[in-house]
């Protein structure tokens, strides 16, 4: 059995609204509700869904970047969630997060080299007279010359400084890397470049990566497996080849028939996304679902296993347990165009 490296255990987080000092109200921003996830050392899990499904907030809450409002986060079996700041101090060289700017992560006023030898430094990877050469080779692992350390953030490409951002994760030897759409700004080509950096430093270090994505062909790339989110609850969670290959939950479907590559029959979901501060009852999804039901709007569906190592939370069994083909059939067998807003 797979070691567990990192678990949320009924994890939420609201951030509360910005009100009129007339309104009386207090609302929140359900960002990620009653989620129970487990994440195994050395797999890459995608986290998709559109924006605002909680994709960011829950790889903030994975390292406690965030404090969640409710549940727990266990980090190699230990409670992170409740420790003060020198015992969770302790830990931040096990985790550690790539951004989608790498420049806003990087002091502008300092060196590379500085940036790098810093956190080096200050947990103590190597003695001070070998943060020179461990600088060096971090910078060659990540495919730039040794002497980038003596430039700045500013005279860097994109790709350049994303690296560097790299590079920084792994001075610290981290066992899980938190990658929030860390390709997203760069060009294609150059994302390639990234990604294959990723998967070789990965498979050499035998990282745990947590990877949040917009974009389905290169979490398709990715991942081993796959966390479909709306509004905050997980939807559906499986294999990269079932999720791609063979989807069950009609939000999943229907992200799959919005992307460019998918080549299948197309799911329409109609409406626009649901308030985060006032999500709907039931499941969350039912008022864009085209095969919501009644009992949609009363309960609250659980993640169950559909197939061997996938799960959907859905009402609808005779739904989840179908093929996208069979599904298609049984909704009028007419081709729809998906809109995702």
């Amino acid at each position: 059995m797979s070691q567990e490296i990192l678990r949320f255990a009924g994890i939420k987080k609201y951030f509360p609204v910005t009100k009129s000092p007339f309104s009386r109200r207090e609302e929140f921003v359900h960002a990620v509700e009653a989620l129970d996830l487990t994440i195994y050392r050395g797999e890459c899990l995608g986290v998709v869904g559109e924006s605002g499904s909680g994709k960011s907030t829950l790889g903030r809450l994975a390292i406690r970047l965030i404090e969640p409002t409710e549940g727990e986060v266990f980090y190699e079996g230990e409670n992170i969630s409740t420790m003060h700041a020198g015992e969770l101090r302790r830990f931040r060289a096990k985790m550690q997060m790539i951004f989608q700017d790498p420049y806003s992560s990087l002091n502008p006023r300092m060196t590379i080299g500085d940036a790098l030898a810093e956190a080096v430094k200050f947990h103590k990877i190597v003695s001070f007279a070998e943060v020179e050469d461990y600088v060096a080779r971090l910078l060659s692992r990540v495919g730039l010359n040794p002497d980038y350390a003596q430039r700045y953030p500013r005279s860097l490409s994109g790709g350049q400084r994303q690296r560097v951002a790299i590079a920084r994760a792994l001075a610290v030897e981290p066992s899980l890397i938190v990658a929030d759409e860390a390709v997203s700004a760069l060009d294609v080509s150059i994302q390639a470049e990234i990604l294959n950096l990723l998967q070789d430093i990965r498979r050499d270090r035998e990282l745990t990566l947590l990877f949040i994505s917009h974009d389905l062909s290169v979490v398709e790339l990715m991942a081993d497996r796959v966390l479909v989110l709306y509004l905050g609850r997980p939807m559906e969670v499986a294999s990269a080849e079932a999720i791609y290959r063979n989807p069950r939950h009609p939000y999943t479907r229907a992200l799959l028939a919005a992307a460019p590559s998918f080549e299948g029959e197309e799911l329409s979901i109609e409406g626009e996304i649901p308030s985060p501060t006032s999500p709907p009852s039931g499941c969350v999804f039912r008022t864009r679902c085209p095969f919501a039901v009644d009992e949609c709007a009363v309960n609250v569906p659980e993640l169950r296993e559909v197939a061997p190592g996938q799960f959907v939370a859905c009402i609808r069994t005779e739904i989840a347990g179908e093929t996208l083909s069979d599904a298609h059939g049984k909704s009028g067998g007419k081709d729809h165009h998906v809109e995702l807003r």
